[in-house]
């Protein structure tokens, strides 16, 4: 072989040399990869010797071998997760005072009278809501130790009451004449929720009657602007009839008398003469109309609607 190839021929032995060098080196440090496919070298084409002048030869060069850097291999933790359970909320409750039921009777409004005694004679008694509150109450009229009373026992329970009808009360309403009989008649409702009683309190050929009301924890009787109890009577006769009348529910009485020829049962039309009085309460009064006495002619039937009005009987 002619020398001048020579030195070409030493420059490609080690060029081999290295690409073998790096080609170890790389199998030896991929041990964490997957093999890589096989490489494909294309065939060296060798070229025909160019001709050239006369070369100097140079020295051989050594390629340094290559330096590989280690591999760094990156490893990216998930975040870690905690789960975190709430505690349960806390209510805080607050008991309820306790409540006593009191049972207690209220206390009386007025003072009791207390029950009618049991000697008591003469008793009348007639129910009626005399105090307004919608019960029935008791109203009755006894005769005890020489003296007649009214008493009341009122459906609410908290008190009873009575006045004596005694010579003081006499002089004080009437002509002093101590009342007797004395007869409850019965309740009517004139002008008020609070019903008036009707009390006969004096009997004998003619009956005399007053009305009393229950107020300001007392039994009061109806009188007069200026005192004393109205003309309310009762008197009957062969051709004549006198009977005091509560116009319910208005709160008017009137002092009707009646005349005719005959029997009054049987005439058809009648001479009237009627007194009209006005009731008001808180205190308890009756007033004449400011009319006076009025006269007019009633019919039988007009008659006969007076009597189912009259303040006479229960």
């Amino acid at each position: 072989m002619p020398s001048k190839y020579l030195p070409w021929i030493v420059g490609l032995g080690f060029t081999i040399v290295a690409l073998l060098a790096v080609l170890i080196v790389v199998v030896a440090t991929d041990n964490d990869t997957p093999a890589a496919a096989p490489t494909t070298t294309a065939a060296s084409t060798t070229a025909a010797p160019a001709t050239t002048a006369p070369a100097t030869s140079a020295a051989p060069t050594s390629a340094a071998p290559p330096t590989t850097a280690p591999a760094t291999t990156v490893t990216t933790a998930a975040p870690s997760t905690t789960a975190t359970t709430a505690a349960p909320a806390t209510t805080a409750t607050t008991a309820a005072p306790a409540t006593t039921a009191s049972t207690a009777a209220p206390a009386p409004r007025c003072a009791d009278a207390g029950a009618i005694p049991t000697g008591a004679t003469d008793i009348s008694s007639q129910q009626g809501d005399y105090d307004g509150d919608g019960g029935l109450d008791d109203f009755s009229a006894y005769r005890d130790g020489g003296s007649w009373y009214v008493y009341a026992r009122l459906s609410n329970g908290d008190y009873r009451l009575k006045t004596e009808l005694d010579a003081a009360w006499s002089a004080a309403n009437w002509d002093g004449t101590l009342p007797s009989p004395v007869i409850v008649q019965g309740p009517r409702t004139l002008g008020d929720s609070r019903q008036v009683v009707s009390v006969q309190i004096y009997g004998g050929l003619g009956s005399l009657y007053a009305l009393f009301a229950v107020e300001s924890c007392q039994i009061v009787p109806f009188t007069l602007p200026g005192g004393g109890l109205p003309d309310l009577y009762q008197a009957m006769g062969p051709t004549h009839t006198d009977f005091p009348v509560c116009m319910e529910p208005d709160a008017i009485v009137q002092q009707a008398g009646l005349t005719c020829g005959g029997a009054v049962a049987d005439c058809p039309n009648l001479d009237a003469t009627v007194t009209p009085y006005t009731l008001t309460r808180d205190p308890a009064r009756i007033s004449p109309d400011g009319g006076g006495a009025w006269t007019l002619t009633v019919s039988q039937a007009q008659y006969q609607s007076l009597v189912a009005n009259s303040c006479l009987g229960p």
